[in-house]
């Protein structure tokens, strides 16, 4: 999605079902507006590009109701943190598990094969094969999020972040609902 020409930018419909970089750049995001919010609940949430933990490793997941993930990934600590939103591509074999969003609720493991536990219920999930990445976004990075769902929508509704510089860019992830909700986005 290219930015807007000047104050307001150009608006563009999104089908948001994985974390999506919306800004790369300086500048201010000027609205978002859930124009579709789907059959039923879900969320968006806007993060600061900065807190983005670089894509990592992945050498498996269980198939479990907290799915357990192992990362290749050397370093004296894990990369990730409890609270931490977790999404992932590329994944073989477990593919359910790609462009999901969840909740990182425990760490551990040791360098080279650091394990993440998630939120996300993989016990029906094909079994995982190899690949794959998982990257983050820091609770303290967060910039907005808004819950929807099929009774109670958000369409039409609007968050203004005038102020917000975007100095790394604004990263949207989602946790979607059906019925392929989109976000409309405004920015220059």
């Amino acid at each position: 999605m290219a930015a807007g020409p000047g104050p307001g930018g150009g608006s563009s419909a999104l089908n948001v079902t994985a974390a999506r970089v919306l800004k790369t750049g300086s500048g201010t995001l000027y609205s978002a507006v859930v124009v579709a919010p789907g059959t039923t609940s879900g969320a968006f949430t806007f993060n600061d590009a900065s807190g983005l933990v670089t894509a990592q490793t992945v050498t498996g997941i269980t198939a479990a109701a907290n799915a357990v993930v192992t990362l290749s990934t050397g370093g004296a600590s894990n990369p990730f943190a409890v609270g931490n939103t977790i999404t992932f591509a590329s994944v073989v074999g477990m593919t359910q598990i790609n462009a999901l969003v969840g909740t990182v609720t425990a760490i551990g493991g040791v360098t080279t094969a650091w394990t993440v536990t998630t939120s996300i219920n993989s016990s029906a999930f094909t079994a995982y094969s190899s690949g794959g990445t998982a990257a983050s976004f820091g609770v303290g990075n967060q910039v907005w999020s808004i819950a929807y769902n099929a009774t109670a929508n958000v369409a039409g509704a609007a968050i203004n972040l005038l102020a917000w510089p975007c100095t790394y860019g604004i990263v949207l992830t989602a946790v979607p609902g059906a019925g392929s909700p989109a976000l409309n986005v405004a920015y220059s």
